[in-house]
């Protein structure tokens, strides 16, 4: 960043000013001649735009600090909402947060039989295919369990000529 060095003078007898600027010891220009109703413009100007500046240094501040108390305010939760939403106290006062438990869902399908074709066929619903992540054309593989019912597991297979 350049550093500017100004300078000034007041000649009493005329009632003119002289500014002179000069950026790291090099001659910029110099303004003679000057009236008082000139340096005051010249004061308003830079007043403006030190003014602007800190407008802008606050508003950085302020936006800062905004983005400071919304993060704060989501992690900040009373007691009753942090229990309510499964958080457990340890001995030593520190919040865990919930633990994640994998939920087997079981779905109980009739198995249809096509009129003409004698085929068995069973018709997966829609949150099943969701859970399972399913999609038509995906391969899976049924495994009869001890019970008698069956368990799909998705798998990812590529058929030979022989198996299609």
């Amino acid at each position: 960043m350049t550093r500017l060095q100004t300078t000034g003078t007041y000649d009493g007898k005329s009632g003119d000013f002289s500014i002179s600027i000069c950026p790291n010891d090099n001659h910029l220009f110099t303004l003679d001649g000057l009236s008082v109703d000139d340096m005051k413009e010249i004061k308003s100007l830079v007043d403006i735009l030190l003014e602007s500046y800190e407008d802008e240094k606050t508003r950085e501040y302020n936006l800062r600090e905004a983005e400071y108390y919304n993060k704060r305010a989501q992690l900040d939760i009373n007691y009753q909402e942090a229990v309510s939403a499964g958080y457990e106290m340890t001995a030593d006062g520190f919040w865990t947060p919930p633990q994640k438990e994998d939920k087997v869902v079981r779905w109980k399908l009739p198995v249809e039989v096509d009129g003409p074709s004698g085929e068995c066929y069973v018709i997966f619903p829609d949150d099943l295919l969701d859970a399972a992540k399913l999609r038509e054309g995906d391969y899976v593989e049924w495994i009869l369990n001890d019970d008698g019912s069956f368990t799909m597991k998705k798998i990812s297979k590529t058929l030979s000529i022989e198996e299609r």
